[in-house]
């Protein structure tokens, strides 16, 4: 339960989930890099036109936040797995240092 020494994958892929179906992306700050706009950094979910979900990832040269510095991404045709690889990827060690468990009991 979200607020306790313990949160369970389950729970954060479900809100990830619903925010990501409300927006078509996750977080709903990230997106994919413009010239002369700030680089958002980190990895994040876009849907695409064709029900695809890609997991992109990028970060800005250290010294200008406005310039990319490197960036990629995969493709996925399950939004579930696309979920699980980006909380694999985004949280590795848990969130602001509470764990991701696969089960977690009150």
């Amino acid at each position: 339960m979200l607020g306790s020494d313990c949160v369970s994958v389950e729970e954060v892929a479900a809100v990830v989930k619903r925010l990501f179906e409300q927006d078509g992306h996750f977080p709903p700050i990230a997106k994919l890099w413009q010239p002369g706009e700030l680089c958002f950094e980190g990895f994040f979910l876009v849907k695409h036109p064709d029900g695809k979900v890609q997991m992109a990832w990028q970060r800005s040269n250290p010294i200008n936040p406005n310039e990319l510095a490197e960036q990629g991404s995969s493709e996925f045709s399950d939004l579930d797995k696309a979920i699980s690889a980006f909380i694999e990827s985004e949280w590795p060690k848990g969130i602001d240092g509470i764990p991701l468990s696969p089960l977690c009991r009150p």
